[in-house]
């Protein structure tokens, strides 16, 4: 035991252990301290679940604090919207399958989309096995529209990879 101990910077001190308290007199006034270490906030483990949505919310909201929005227009006479803002999200050239079932009912299964924006990576148990997936958000609105495939873990299932699934119910189809 030193004369010169120093406290931890995440303990908190009681009496009982040795510690100096000043530079008067060469540190011969000793106070006895006893540490105890904090026990981890029961809140933050309980609310843990909505501070991730919270993060998840805040990188998509990220793109919209940079500056102006881009919203790119797709051209044709068949174009797929977000239901809750009509821009454009997807073309009908692009569908893979129209065979999928989503959260809210059938699902589209698309190459690629337009005016989007990725939640973070998570494994999902869906239908077909186990898949990383990402949650898609319009990019204006911030609704949820489906998900991309970012890995199948089974083999019959790695053609998913890369495409993105576009609800139905989330969809709105103009000029059909």
């Amino acid at each position: 035991m030193t004369r010169h101990q120093s406290s931890p910077k995440n303990n908190k001190m009681t009496k009982n252990t040795p510690y100096c308290v000043g530079m008067q007199a060469n540190c011969q006034q000793l106070t006895t301290y006893k540490y105890k270490k904090k026990k981890p906030n029961l809140i933050k483990l309980i609310n843990r679940r909505e501070r991730v949505r919270e993060k998840q919310i805040d990188s998509i909201n990220q793109g919209q604090q940079m500056g102006r929005l881009f919203i790119e227009s797709l051209s044709g006479p068949r174009i797929f919207k977000c239901k809750s803002c009509k821009v454009d999200s997807a073309s009908p050239e692009h569908i893979v399958s129209k065979e999928f079932q989503g959260r809210f009912g059938r699902a589209y299964l698309f190459r690629s989309v337009v005016n989007v924006s990725l939640g973070p990576g998570e494994d999902r148990l869906l239908f077909s096995g186990l898949h990383t997936v990402n949650d898609l958000y319009c990019s204006s609105c911030h609704q949820l529209l489906g998900w991309k495939y970012e890995k199948a873990y089974e083999e019959s299932q790695k053609y998913k990879e890369g495409m993105y699934i576009l609800e139905k119910e989330r969809m709105l189809k103009e000029g059909w």
